[in-house]
């Protein structure tokens, strides 16, 4: 019994070190990662405590009820590359206590000759 307890803590900790030393980076392509908005994008995305508009929701949610306007949208289109696209959608609403919003990123590559 002991002898089996030990293999299934070897065999755990045999896997758990595998996906250990495997998260080295971030993800493959990280370049095509497109900032939403222009000033997120201004300041290298380093807004999840200040955002004053509607892209906050891209960021961090929560802000969407500290902009000043009662209602925003905002949309964006991005030709990246070659032919690599990207479409933002926001939109929020205020209302007395709470806050409705949303958004929709859709992102476009083109189809691999192969």
């Amino acid at each position: 019994m002991r002898r089996i307890a030990l293999l299934i803590i070897a065999f755990s900790l045999i896997c758990l070190s595998g996906n250990l030393i495997a998260d080295t980076g971030e993800a493959s392509f990280a370049f095509l990662r497109i900032a939403v908005g222009s000033r997120p994008a201004s300041l290298a995305e380093a807004i999840t405590a200040s955002g004053k508009d509607v892209t906050s929701a891209y960021y961090n949610p929560a802000l969407l009820n500290s902009f000043s306007a009662r209602n925003q949208a905002a949309f964006m289109y991005n030709s990246y590359l070659v032919d690599v696209t990207q479409n933002y959608l926001a939109f929020a609403s205020r209302h007395t206590g709470y806050t409705v919003g949303g958004y929709l990123v859709l992102g476009g590559v083109p189809d691999f000759e192969g």
